[in-house]
């Protein structure tokens, strides 16, 4: 019922941050459109535009503002409990459609409407908002506010609007089930996103003695021998999965071997490791495919009661000829000392 929230909102990206945005997405009700129309917004946008040397971002009140219904019937105001489901819903889809395009890049503001509409926007954007959307409320003084102006027209105004960044957590890289319920409401997201937090595990650090040789995971301690740790060691440090070609590339051969001389025991052993694997400063895929091998052992064997250890131990996945090797626990996981 606030239309100056728009001007407002634009001038502190165009203006103030000297920002671009191209399109105008306005989601209100069937009250707020015709607002929209008493208040002449069209003409309140293009005098700002025209007042500060802007290109005008594309809008068009049949085209751009959306407003929930039922069946055929606008939503005058969301008030009742089937309000409130039909108008996140919409929010939903449009801000999922907007997100699937990748040269887009959303700036949603939650201000001028209902409380239950900024917080369906700022869920929404939650669980699909990617790395550059931003979410925002624009702050006005009172002595502007009662000015009823559409935007600032001079400095002492200009000062009187503040645009507040309101920070919220990204799950759209997260969550699996964003992918596989692509067309789910507002009201089935809610519900399927808390099963899978209710599903979700924390998983226990990860220790690396390295002086020790040990892993421990949960309080449960393995020694490996020093040619494993240090394969070990490797995908972790990686951090990535390998290919697993015939041989290791130069690159990678060069970092095993440097971790092998931090943890081998003698100067034999490495005399002995130069002649065999890491013969003419190569390595062949199969010795660490054999590590690997010894290193699962060991650790199945040891953290049996442990159902999560596959996010610890060295993986394989892919097919015959373009297999990976790569450990999948997440390095903030990982402590070594």
């Amino acid at each position: 019922m606030s239309p100056q929230v728009i001007t407002e909102t634009l001038y502190a990206l165009m203006v103030q941050q000297k920002k671009t945005v191209s399109e105008i997405v306005l989601l209100t009700t069937a009250e707020g459109k015709a607002k929209l129309v008493e208040l002449d917004f069209v003409s309140q946008l293009k005098s700002m535009c025209k007042a500060y040397n802007l290109e005008c971002p594309k809008f068009e009140l049949e085209k751009d503002v959306l407003v929930a219904k039922e069946e055929t019937v606008e939503l005058s105001d969301i008030r009742t409990d089937r309000d409130n489901q039909l108008f996140p819903n919409m929010i939903m889809d449009l801000i999922r459609n907007k997100t699937n395009d990748n040269n887009t890049r959303l700036h949603c503001s939650i201000a001028g409407g209902r409380k239950t509409m900024s917080i369906a926007m700022a869920y929404a954007l939650s669980l699909f908002g990617r790395k550059d959307d931003k979410l925002s409320h624009v702050l006005v003084s009172k002595e502007f506010e009662n000015s009823k102006k559409f935007y600032p027209e001079n400095k002492s105004e200009d000062k009187q609007i503040v645009l507040a960044n309101v920070p919220f957590v990204r799950l759209r890289e997260k969550l699996p089930l964003l992918k596989e319920y692509p067309r789910a409401t507002y009201t089935e997201f809610v519900s399927l996103t808390q099963q899978e937090i209710n599903n979700m595990v924390v998983l226990p650090q990860l220790i690396v003695d390295r002086s020790n040789h040990t892993i421990e995971i949960a309080g449960k301690k393995i020694t490996l021998p020093p040619f494993n740790f240090a394969v070990y060691n490797f995908f972790l440090e990686k951090g990535t999965f390998v290919r697993g070609e015939k041989y290791l590339n130069q690159k990678d051969a060069e970092l095993l071997w440097k971790i092998y001389n931090q943890y081998a025991v003698s100067k034999g052993h490495i005399e002995k490791a130069k002649a065999t694997w890491f013969k003419n400063q190569r390595v062949e895929i199969g010795v660490l495919v054999k590590s690997i091998s010894q290193i699962k052992r060991r650790m199945r064997s040891t953290f049996t009661d442990f159902p999560w250890i596959d996010n610890y131990i060295i993986s394989t996945r892919g097919t015959y000829g373009v297999k990976e090797y790569g450990i999948l626990i997440e390095k903030s996981k990982i402590i070594s000392k």
